[in-house]
């Protein structure tokens, strides 16, 4: 079975799991989670399967596989599960982890779904025929993660800015990351491109690495504080703008801890006007809501860049959609999450999904102008609709 053929097997097994099943899966996920774990850990050949890496490791891709699984198992995105899961083996093979350890993680899951969503048969057969497609193809998986994968898109005219900050947060360097943005941006108007074009393609070549293997996890979580630091830098600049496009809601989804595309996204939108209330990193649900109805906003955005926390998401565009004013509060959404699946966005509910910050702008604008723009927005599949500049300009 080729890559292809793989993709309309899963769209088929996914369409077959009922949402009884799915939130069955979704109940019994601290159970699977403990069941692998055990079963992982009695294998005699364990350290062959993780090599040198500590079985922390292994615990925590088992605990981000479960909640993954029981997101698309609710948004049946095939794209974004075939797609995660060449990830997951060009991810930990570059560790050291070995081929086999993942039709033998994939069987233990499979016979804990079979023990735990026993009592109803048909459940469990459901969510097996998920694993079962996944265990059929790992010869395809293995020689897909092994392709090399396609390095970002940078404006030819900011390649060299691009390879000085990315230079600066791999070394770590704040010092010269923060050199090179001042070189960039000698007024406000600045920001905006350097923010779209030269530190969003930067961060996704900092994740790239990071799956290759060719930086730690440290180095990366040392990267996003350097750019967070180089952020805020500039940020006094964007105070000095008006607000008078009303409120609105940028955060990051619940269970999400990567900030950097909602804090990118607050701040553009503060220099285009909108008075912004930006919530951070995994925000939960409640606060959310009592902060949409505390400021009366009429939108509300959800950055995500882990494709598990979109079942999180989808709870949050329920909840906003069921609040008494809820007919008049729009829920846009974006980020990495949706790299694999632009349409992933319809099966949780969300009124409109953007590929990026000036994609989003550009929407709101025409919102607030009164005019009609859902099927006339441009690019929408990815890339920067152009860079954005202060309202005033």
């Amino acid at each position: 079975m080729g890559i292809g053929s793989l993709l309309q097997k899963i769209e088929e097994v996914l369409a077959d799991v009922d949402i009884a099943a799915a939130e069955a899966y979704e109940r019994a996920l601290p159970r699977l989670i403990d069941m692998v774990n055990e079963t992982m850990e009695q294998r005699e050949d364990l350290s062959d399967l993780i090599g040198s890496n500590s079985r922390e490791v292994m615990y925590t891709n088992h605990a981000n596989h479960g909640s993954f699984i029981a997101a698309q198992l609710k948004v049946k995105s095939a794209r974004t599960l075939r797609d995660i899961a060449i990830w997951a083996y060009r991810s930990y093979i570059s560790r050291g982890f070995s081929p086999s350890y993942f039709p033998a993680v994939l069987t233990a899951w499979k016979d804990a779904v079979g023990r735990y969503l026993g009592d109803d048969t048909s459940k469990a057969a459901q969510v097996q025929a998920v694993y079962q497609v996944l265990l059929e193809n790992h010869h395809e998986l293995l020689i897909e993660s092994q392709a090399s994968t396609a390095p970002v898109r940078v404006e030819e005219s900011l390649l060299p800015y691009f390879r000085n900050y990315l230079r600066a947060l791999i070394e770590p360097d704040s010092q010269a990351a923060i050199q090179v943005s001042r070189a960039f941006i000698q007024t406000v108007r600045d920001i905006p491109v350097w923010w779209e074009q030269v530190i969003c393609p930067t961060m996704y070549e900092i994740g790239r690495l990071w799956a290759e293997g060719e930086i730690t996890v440290g180095q990366e979580h040392i990267a996003t504080a350097i750019t967070q630091r180089v952020m805020a830098l500039f940020y006094p600049l964007i105070l000095e703008l008006p607000r008078e496009k009303g409120a609105i809601v940028v955060t990051a989804s619940p269970g999400e801890l990567h900030e950097v595309g909602a804090r990118m996204l607050a701040d553009l939108l503060e220099m285009n006007g909108w008075d912004v209330y930006y919530t951070g990193a995994n925000t939960p649900r409640d606060s959310i809501l009592s902060l949409l109805e505390v400021q009366r906003a009429r939108f509300l955005c959800i950055s995500t860049t882990m494709p598990s926390n979109l079942g999180h998401v989808a709870g949050v565009v329920q909840d906003v959609h069921a609040m008494n004013h809820g007919s008049s509060v729009q829920v846009l959404v974006g980020g990495q999450a949706y790299r694999s699946d632009h349409g992933a966005w319809r099966a949780i509910g969300a009124d409109m999904y953007f590929a990026s910050a000036g994609q989003a702008i550009y929407y709101l604008d025409a919102e607030v102008n009164g005019n009609e723009t859902r099927s006339g927005i441009p690019e929408i599949s990815g890339g920067p609709v152009r860079p954005v500049r202060p309202r005033d300009e």
